[in-house]
């Protein structure tokens, strides 16, 4: 919108001060080459943003809004939904579990920010179903909201699977939002995926799944030693893996990048901040994996203290410049630009 009222105050003033031309050709040349640029430039703003919230649900623990949980928000939207709705989140720590079916596609949840609204629940144990908040359904969208898991892991271990978030469906996007565990703390499950200046906290294994999805702009914090990723890409030809760009990674103890949850495990770290408690070696194995050099743990242009790669494992990978690019690229996860198409 801004770009068009931009362009539309150019082609004013520039009509108003061009100086009065005898020759009306020249004038003509003029006025035909500013309506070009007035086409192409209106045509790109009509691409972008296409779809729009046709609904909103107001979900407030006060009783100002349509309802006072977002479970009930969620049931309330019929099966087989078509069209973009928007739950509206009211500020507060709102005490339980939601789930968003596969059939109840084209949500928004939007919150009023991480710090501000948040849901959390303590459940753990069953890896598909004790996470805080799970979505299956295609199409989905969360925005400035926390997903907390509160389970109190007990000292010194044994640790538990404890998700704040399960993410299944395919097309899901988040944009500021905040993941707190310890273990398992984001299940990446299934499908393809696009998180946005997030905060994703945890130790052991903190963002795994089989998902194929781009962090841009995040932070990972690890709060203790384990490993941050555990990518499960089973075969050389599944859609699996986690790209990770522009991001920065915290530590406070020495911690593992990632280790293979299966053979084909595919992550790549670009123009990512490091921390001096990285391993050295960066990866490790998970237990007897057969064949490390099946992998593909990627680094490149990172940058900080722990980014130095001359003790890294010797399968560490080098992708060709042709090869980097089709993972940087916003292609990786889809050549069907859905990304455009959120509201």
């Amino acid at each position: 919108m801004a770009l068009a009222i931009g362009v539309i105050a150019f082609a004013k003033n520039y009509l108003l001060y061009i100086p009065y031309v005898r020759n009306r050709i020249i004038f003509t040349m003029q006025f035909q080459l500013l309506f070009i640029l007035l086409f192409v430039l209106s045509s790109c703003i009509c691409i972008a943003g296409a779809a729009s919230i046709t609904k909103t649900i107001v979900v407030d623990q006060n009783w100002s809004g349509n309802f006072t949980t977002i479970q009930a928000a969620v049931n309330s939207i019929p099966d087989g939904n078509q069209q973009w709705i928007q739950i509206f989140v009211k500020r507060g720590v709102y005490r339980e579990k939601v789930n968003i079916p596969m059939s109840k596609s084209f949500i928004v949840l939007q919150g009023e920010g991480p710090t501000k609204t948040s849901i959390e629940w303590d459940d753990n144990g069953d890896t598909m179903n004790c996470a805080t908040f799970i979505v299956n359904a295609n199409d989905f969208i969360a925005r400035d909201i926390a997903f907390v898991n509160s389970f109190k892991q007990p000292s010194g271990g044994p640790y538990v699977v404890a998700e704040a978030a399960l993410v299944g469906g395919d097309r899901n996007s988040f944009y500021r939002c905040s993941f707190f565990g310890y273990q398992d703390t984001l299940c990446d499950y299934h499908g393809r995926h696009f998180y946005e200046e997030c905060w994703i906290e945890g130790a052991i294994d903190f963002i795994f799944g089989f998902a194929q999805s781009m962090y841009l702009n995040c932070v990972l914090n690890s709060v203790g030693q384990g490993w941050l990723i555990a990518n499960a890409k089973v075969n050389e030809s599944f859609a699996s893996g986690f790209v990770f760009k522009y991001c920065t990674i915290r530590a406070s103890t020495k911690t593992y990048l990632g280790r293979p949850w299966n053979n084909w495990s595919t992550v790549v770290f670009y123009n990512t901040f490091m921390p001096s408690n990285i391993e050295p070696q960066g990866w490790d194995t998970w237990g007897t994996s057969p064949n490390p050099y099946q992998t593909t743990f990627a680094e490149e242009n990172c940058l900080g203290p722990g980014s130095d790669k001359s003790k890294r494992v010797s399968w560490l990978k080098y992708p060709s410049k042709e090869q980097l690019s089709n993972f940087i690229q916003i292609k990786f996860i889809g050549p069907d630009n859905w990304l455009s198409q959120r509201p």
